[in-house]
């Protein structure tokens, strides 16, 4: 199984994190992880000042994403890095306690990452780099749901309605409150 290590300085993320990312790397196979070194849980206060990342043509800080990827280098294996305490703002303490939440909020994360990881060590699946991540995520998610849920299956439809109106009805309150993009919200911007 790829490793999964933790590296804070100040920040003492929930208990929960570290478990809920092996629950969602145990409904993939080594067909999509391989290649990688580790999954890194991380803060952003650990990020290294001054490195950004574009991404529609705009400069943003990686320290303000929920991840990234760093594809395999001369002196680096690829890994994928979580920026847990990016992951886990703006929702209350509540919203954690169901593990169906953590594993949709964690996974829409790790999938887009490890979804760059396909897309550059394996095939493209649509136009684009973020479109094709945005698609192996959909698909991953779709393989872990599956695999761990497979009660749900005659609910996953009604479900998915009520789950897009409401994530419609949220993106529809934020943009008549929020003015700028914020990388760090879902659904905004990079991942």
């Amino acid at each position: 199984m790829l490793p999964v290590h933790e590296d804070y300085r100040d920040y003492k993320p929930p208990a929960w994190v570290i478990k809920t990312v092996r629950q969602l790397l145990g409904s993939l196979s080594e067909e999509h992880v391989g290649g990688l070194a580790a999954i890194v849980l991380t803060e952003s206060a650990l990020v290294r000042k001054g490195r950004t990342h574009r991404v529609a043509g705009k400069k943003l800080e990686l320290k303000k994403f929920r991840g990234f990827y760093c594809p395999k280098s001369h002196s680096d294996a690829a890994a994928v890095f979580l920026i847990v305490d990016n992951i886990i703002a703006g929702r209350p303490p509540k919203y954690w306690r169901t593990p169906f939440f953590r594993e949709s909020h964690v996974g829409v994360v790790l999938f887009h990452e490890i979804g760059h990881h396909l897309n550059y060590t394996k095939r493209s699946v649509a136009a684009g780099q973020e479109a094709s991540a945005e698609e192996w995520q959909r698909r991953l998610g779709g393989l872990h749901l599956r695999k761990k849920y497979w009660y749900l299956r005659p609910v996953i439809k009604p479900l998915r309605l009520i789950v897009g109106w409401l994530a419609r009805r949220e993106l529809a309150a934020r943009s008549k409150t929020s003015v700028t993009h914020d990388p760090v919200r879902p659904g905004w911007g990079r991942v």
